[in-house]
């Protein structure tokens, strides 16, 4: 098969890359760009609800792992079993946890350029890769305890096992394009549209043989195979009520957000930012971005499997989702679909190269210029709820019987994450669930000691209302701080304290007589 790399066509300067001499430490340099900007901020924000449950998972054993004993409702196991492994050797403080991810983001860049290489050119490949060491959207991925980073590597290296077996048809390729789809596939059930795109490929070429064709299918029903023990527990997760709603009326600024997103992180402009950056962001996004990526595949059109590829491979995990999304179930998350990211960068690569080298230059300089901005505004500025900053104020001013309560059961987690990481003993916590009527303000889940008491919400008012205080954790919550001030105000207590931090509010109520005795007591602390 003609492997002829399309983008040598796009233009007729001199490559200063085609020289493999050049090329190599030029990768070696943009590799250690990318390690420097994942290590620098690895611990710059708290850990959240996703990652408290990493490090909750990490501690389990293998075997409950890998038989779904041990599993949340959105994921298959291949993740919790490599960070379980991980934090047996590097433990589970935030940089360890997510020095796993930061490792895999790192290895995508050479491999991406390798892949950029082999079908587009040097080039190309260099661009791509330099243009994912950069990219927020992948640093951030990197600096999370999640399985994305993983994903990432394993997609990219699945894409170059099949191009390369397309391209040279040896045996060992096909071999790595099976393992690596059947790891995607115990990754993140994304992955399942990777076939997908292998097939749309496969018959964008012109004039496949048909035994191409049936030794593709073959390759994918192994790793179909492989994935097969997997399914029941996969039909038990989709089976969980509201497990494929969890993103809810918030998937469609999740799919709006995505070209930025892609092009320039969260951090550049997100949610809570101005009408001002929201729309600085959409402007860059398009201009410097979207639009060379779509100028790329416009040049790659006559290079019909590989323009074919690229752009199955850039639109499909979008596409897909938002599908499903529209008509079935609201799935769609902008850092699911983030496995098409190595896709739009080649694509861009491709764009840049055909530009003349003035516009290349400029189309460069806003790109880093607005990426720095977004990296700088992601070391400095909170991006996740600061349970880090919380977990000691509650510590330091509460009895060993003080009430916490979270308008949320899911907060609990990353709040006990870093409450054991102060070597302390929880108290009484509440996670209030669902939607509750007026009477049933403390609906909840009880943890004692950590644990959780019981499955069911109950009313947990004996628990909470027996108490002289009690401190109250909202992050993002259904109801907002004036319904709860009233309540317990109804209930005898008087609000004590109130302070914010990222995403989340924290009041303490006491009783007056309380509210005397810690007022005493403060001012006796300070006195001494």
């Amino acid at each position: 098969m003609n492997s002829t790399s399309p983008a040598d066509r796009l233009s007729d300067e001199v490559n200063p890359f085609e020289n493999a001499a050049r090329w190599w430490p030029a990768v070696g340099l943009v590799t250690l760009v990318a390690l420097l900007l994942r290590v620098v901020a690895i611990d710059a924000h708290s850990v959240w609800y996703d990652e408290a449950v990493t490090a909750r998972f990490a501690t389990a054993s293998f075997s409950d792992l890998l038989r779904g004993l041990v599993r949340d409702n959105g994921n298959p196991p291949f993740y919790w079993l490599t960070i379980a492994a991980w934090v047996q050797w590097f433990g589970n403080s935030e940089a360890a946890l997510r020095s796993l991810s930061v490792l895999c983001g790192v290895l995508t860049v050479p491999l991406l350029a390798c892949l950029g290489r082999q079908l587009l050119g040097p080039w190309v490949g260099l661009v791509a890769a330099l243009l994912f060491a950069v990219s927020p959207a992948a640093i951030e991925m990197a600096n999370e305890a999640r399985v994305y980073a993983l994903l990432g590597l394993l997609v990219v290296l699945n894409q170059w096992c099949f191009v390369r077996w397309l391209t040279q048809q040896r045996p060992g390729d096909l071999a790595g394009y099976v393992l690596t789809l059947a790891l995607c596939f115990y990754s993140h059930y994304y992955a399942v549209g990777l076939p997908v795109i292998a097939l749309l490929t496969l018959l964008a070429i012109p004039g496949r043989s048909r035994a191409l064709l049936l030794t593709w299918l073959g390759a994918t029903a192994v790793a179909l195979l492989l994935f097969a023990p997997w399914l029941p527990v996969l039909a038990q997760q989709l089976g969980t009520p509201g497990n494929l709603a969890r993103a809810g009326d918030g998937w469609r600024v999740q799919f709006l957000a995505t070209p930025t997103v892609f092009s320039l992180g969260r951090s550049f402009a997100w949610r809570d930012s101005s009408l001002v950056w929201k729309g600085t962001a959409v402007a860059l996004s398009m201009m410097a971005f979207v639009l060379p990526a779509a100028y790329g595949l416009f040049l790659l059109r006559r290079q019909r499997w590989q323009a074919v590829w690229l752009a199955a491979w850039c639109v499909g995990p979008i596409l897909g989702p938002l599908t499903v999304a529209l008509l079935f179930s609201p799935i769609y998350a902008t850092r699911y679909a983030l496995l098409a990211l190595p896709a739009y960068l080649l694509l861009i690569g491709c764009g840049l190269q055909a530009l003349r080298p003035r516009w290349r230059a400029a189309v460069l300089t806003v790109v880093l210029a607005a990426t720095s901005v977004s990296l700088v505004r992601y070391a400095s500025l909170p991006l996740k709820d600061d349970w880090r900053a919380v977990a000691p104020v509650i510590q330091a001013r509460s009895g060993p019987n003080t009430p916490v309560i979270f308008d949320s059961d899911i907060e609990v987690t990353p709040y006990l994450y870093y409450l054991r990481k102060l070597d302390a003993q929880p108290g009484p916590m509440i996670g209030l669930v669902g939607e509750r009527s007026p009477e049933q303000v403390l609906t909840g889940v009880l943890f004692l000691q950590g644990k959780k008491v019981h499955a069911t919400p109950l009313d947990c008012g004996d628990v909470v209302l027996a108490r002289d205080e009690l401190w109250l954790a909202l992050c993002v919550p259904q109801r907002p701080a004036d319904f709860y001030r009233g309540y317990f105000e109804q209930q005898g207590y008087e609000l004590a304290e109130s302070r914010s931090f990222h995403r989340i509010e924290l009041l303490r109520f006491a009783r007056p007589a309380a509210v005397t005795s810690r007022t005493g007591a403060d001012r006796d602390t300070a006195a001494k």
